[in-house]
């Protein structure tokens, strides 16, 4: 009956490519072709330095952005995955990011299994935002990668202001925004943290949310995101 059920519901409101609008899969595999980031990442994601281990940023961007890995998925100029961003980011269509998550974790997330982390955080919303979407992507992106990384979720990183939308802002006024942002509510933190988020443009959110972990004890800080744009 579940497998009937499963089907009628097919048949009703097929699933279609939010790249492309295909019937089938949430993200086609000529979409996911088209979008995905090529770079090897036994290179710095934002400078191209060769680096020890994959998914590390080279020194310099380490110290300059307070965190120690970024893994990125797509690359956000490519029109199938700005499409989807769009449509699940401010169209509601929320029920596309664990695919792409599953997605993206077969694709270069993966390179994140056999290190051994201490939280898997996503970026928070500010009540007020949150209330307004009536979801947290970056949250929605997580949830997977906690279950294959099978750590504890933690619901101590919070943003206390609800600062300017970001979208719009040149860099500097970007990491102006985002200063001290977030805050840090519960126990000391240890070892290595993962910040989950959907998309990377000047860094600005991850470098705040960076800052606040570290601050409360975090040793290595790693980001993942489902887009990459740039840090320029």
């Amino acid at each position: 009956m579940r497998t009937l059920s499963d089907e009628c519901l097919a048949l009703l409101f097929p699933i279609q490519c939010l790249g492309c609008d295909t019937v089938g899969d949430w993200f086609c595999a000529d979409c996911q072709s088209a979008s995905e980031l090529r770079a090897s990442l036994d290179f710095c994601q934002l400078c191209g330095r060769s680096v020890a281990n994959p998914g590390e940023l080279c020194s310099f961007h380490q110290s300059a952005t307070g965190l120690t890995g970024l893994i990125s998925y797509a690359n956000y100029h490519a029109p199938p995955i700005r499409a989807a961003l769009h449509l699940m980011k401010y169209q509601g269509i929320w029920a596309g990011l664990a695919p792409l998550s599953h997605i993206a974790w077969h694709s270069r997330w993966r390179y994140l299994r056999g290190q051994s982390w201490s939280a898997v955080l996503p970026i928070p919303l500010h009540p007020s935002r949150l209330r307004v979407r009536g979801y947290n992507q970056s949250e929605l992106l997580a949830r997977p990668l906690r279950n294959r990384l099978t750590q504890p979720h933690r619901l101590d990183l919070i943003r206390p202001t609800a600062t300017l939308q970001q979208v719009g802002l040149n860099r500097a006024d970007r990491l102006r925004n985002m200063q001290a942002a977030f805050r840090w509510r519960g126990s000391a933190l240890s070892g290595r943290v993962l910040l989950v988020d959907d998309v990377v443009t000047t860094g600005a959110t991850l470098i705040s949310a960076a800052a606040c972990l570290r601050d409360s004890g975090a040793q290595e800080i790693w980001a993942c995101t489902l887009v990459y744009e740039s840090l320029d």
